[in-house]
């Protein structure tokens, strides 16, 4: 009996550990968060930038490709202004400050972004800027 209450807690840590990790960033999160750029003038954060940078170079063709179809499958959509500014308060809720996808990748037009971590801030001197196959503004 003992090995089993001893079993139990191990099962349930793993069991919620993908619930507590952050999503991994996408090519649909990149399509959404452009989208948005380009739409609802919101701005990208570094914490987004790092994000995008490193999802091109692990993914590479492939992950272009995918963000490619995303954007597209999202921009070809024709909406009411009433319909895009709805759409707009949905991806801000998912990649703004305290959103429910991941959080602080951008904010809205006139906000200030979001301090940098102290992980970030620690982390080795910031290189020059890597040439994005994307605009990011």
């Amino acid at each position: 009996m003992r090995r089993i209450v001893r079993i139990v807690p191990l099962g349930v840590a793993f069991l919620c550990a993908p619930a507590l990790a952050e999503k991994v960033f996408s090519p649909e999160d990149a399509a959404y968060i452009d989208w948005s750029w380009k739409h609802c003038e919101t701005t990208s954060t570094d914490k987004e930038h790092k994000l995008a940078d490193a999802a091109t170079a692990s993914g590479g063709e492939k992950f272009h490709e995918e963000y490619q179809k995303a954007f597209h499958k999202i921009a070809d959509v024709t909406r009411s202004p009433l319909e895009t500014e709805r759409f707009c308060a949905t991806i801000l809720g998912m990649y703004g400050p305290g959103a429910s996808v991941i959080p602080d990748l951008i904010v809205a037009k006139g906000e200030k972004p979001p301090p940098p971590s102290p992980a970030t801030a620690t982390s080795a001197p910031a290189a020059a800027p890597a040439p994005h196959g994307r605009k990011r503004h």
